[in-house]
């Protein structure tokens, strides 16, 4: 069965994060994409910024 995180865990998690410093705020972007968008580990790791489309507010191109 899988295992999963809480939404208040979650939102304490990235309350951690200062978002001021860039990494804290690489941090606070890697936990959102976790959690929000299911991405696992790796497709977060191999994540370009070629692969965001910023107009549409969307990821693609999440390699399998």
């Amino acid at each position: 069965m899988p295992r999963y995180i809480s939404a208040n865990a979650i939102e304490q998690l990235v309350a951690t994060c200062d978002p001021m410093i860039a990494a804290g705020a690489r941090d606070r972007a890697v936990i959102l994409l976790l959690a929000w968008l299911g991405l696992r580990a790796g497709d977060v790791r191999d994540l370009r910024l070629a692969d965001i489309e910023w107009s549409q507010g969307r990821v693609r191109g999440v390699r399998q």
